[in-house]
């Protein structure tokens, strides 16, 4: 617990600092960091749902949802820093983690975005996807835009993750100097 706590203060501590370095373990626990106060947020998120369904209290369930979107707002900056400096420690610059990781998150949001739309044109278009429908081009254009966004977005967002992964270089890079993790220090 203490090494979490030390690692996601360190990420607050340096809120929009892109230069330097972040060694492997220090921007994981910061992440783990993340993930239990998002969880923890989620969870109030739905317990506050069931108390809305339950009681009739709206909005505790509103408070609970601007909470999580006000959490990961301000916590975006942070951790886009962070994997920046995780990228410098791997002597990769910076540039490739927001194009690896935005571009991800970009595909995979515009992939969820057309398949609803397509699942909604096939529910409501009375037959769309029937035998006929399925030989159209312009329908096999939407599900290849689709598949091609998705397959697009993981393909970056495992290159991302086997980046972020790598062990640090060791030594002075042109980054700096590698700042090890309170847990890896000697001493």
């Amino acid at each position: 617990m203490k090494n979490i706590l030390y690692g996601f203060r360190d990420m607050l501590r340096q809120y929009a600092v892109c230069r330097g370095r972040l060694s492997r373990s220090g921007y994981w626990w910061a992440m783990a960091g993340v993930l239990i106060v998002d969880a923890a947020l989620w969870s109030l998120g739905r317990g506050a749902l069931l108390l809305s369904a339950v009681v009739g209290v709206d909005w505790l369930l509103r408070a609970a949802c601007y909470a999580l979107a006000l959490w990961n707002l301000i916590l975006f900056l942070p951790m886009v820093c962070a994997a920046i400096r995780r990228y410098h420690d791997i002597g990769r610059p910076g540039w490739q983690a927001l194009l690896l990781g935005g571009g991800s998150l970009l595909l995979l949001g515009a992939g969820l975005v057309l398949g609803v739309f397509l699942l909604l044109a096939a529910a409501f278009s009375g037959g769309w996807l029937d035998a006929g429908a399925l030989e159209s081009r312009k329908l096999m254009g939407y599900i290849g835009a689709w598949l091609g966004m998705l397959g697009g977005g993981v393909v970056l967002g495992i290159w991302n993750l086997y980046f972020l992964l790598k062990p640090s270089e060791p030594g002075e890079n042109r980054y700096g100097v590698p700042v090890p993790f309170p847990a890896e220090r000697k001493g």
